[in-house]
């Protein structure tokens, strides 16, 4: 075996690289999170222009819709 190979494997082995693992991956959930709740944020606006349509066409029709 190359010592360049062992010295990769010595590299995951340490602690060094799952810190920076665990990190990676907060880094994503906390992205992953930002998303879900921009989503939610967004659909919830949209949600209120679409009853807003509603109640407008309900109102103008004396609640025929």
């Amino acid at each position: 075996m190359s010592s360049a190979y062992l010295k990769d494997i010595s590299e995951i082995a340490s602690w060094d690289y799952f810190s920076s693992f665990s990190l990676k991956i907060r880094y994503i959930n906390l992205h992953a999170f930002m998303f879900r709740y921009l989503h939610l944020y967004f659909s919830k606006i949209s949600f209120n222009k679409e009853n807003e349509k509603y109640n407008r066409l309900k109102k103008n029709t004396n609640g025929l819709v």
